[in-house]
């Protein structure tokens, strides 16, 4: 029993030291707190490119170029004054996807966000690369995270014959 015990208190030793000296909380679940932070600010965003989706669709459809849909969504995002939802939503959905492929934190749905990672990433791609390369205060790999898992999930979705 006093092996048990001595191993636990081990476990929870390692466990706060990581939490303390690193910000890695091992007995943690992020779930509830990204769902809120998901919800409350990663969503008017997503709902914005839906409705972008809807106003522009058939055009985009007319014109099935990148660029077109590049300056379309740039319009849309400057006429909504959706800039700093797009920003916030990004770092919402790049923190959840960093998080879920690290070895220490896991989403409990995450698979329930996978299809609004994708369409977010593809509707806003052009807004997200432009405060990249435009905006001195974002850094240069902002969102890369997101961008990785919006591609692995347009890849595993056409490859299941999904899109």
């Amino acid at each position: 029993m006093d092996f048990v015990f001595s191993l636990a208190t081990v476990f929870v030793t390692i466990g706060a030291a990581l939490e303390f000296f690193f910000g890695v909380a091992v007995f943690y679940n992020p779930s509830d707190d990204f769902r809120l932070r998901y919800e409350s600010l990663a969503l008017p965003a997503i709902m914005a490119g839906e409705q972008y989706q809807i106003e522009y669709g058939e055009q985009l459809n007319a014109h099935a170029s990148y660029e077109f849909h590049a300056d379309q969504i740039r319009k849309f995002v400057t006429e909504k004054s959706s800039g700093a939802s797009v920003y916030t939503a990004t770092e919402i959905l790049n923190d959840m996807v960093s998080c879920q492929n690290s070895f220490l934190c896991k989403i409990d749905n995450y698979p329930s966000y996978r299809e609004q990672i994708r369409r977010f990433w593809f509707t806003f791609r052009p807004v997200i690369m432009d405060m990249r390369d435009v905006s001195k205060i974002v850094p240069k790999n902002f969102g890369s995270e997101l961008e990785k898992e919006a591609g692995k999930i347009l890849t595993e979705d056409q490859a299941a014959g999904l899109l």
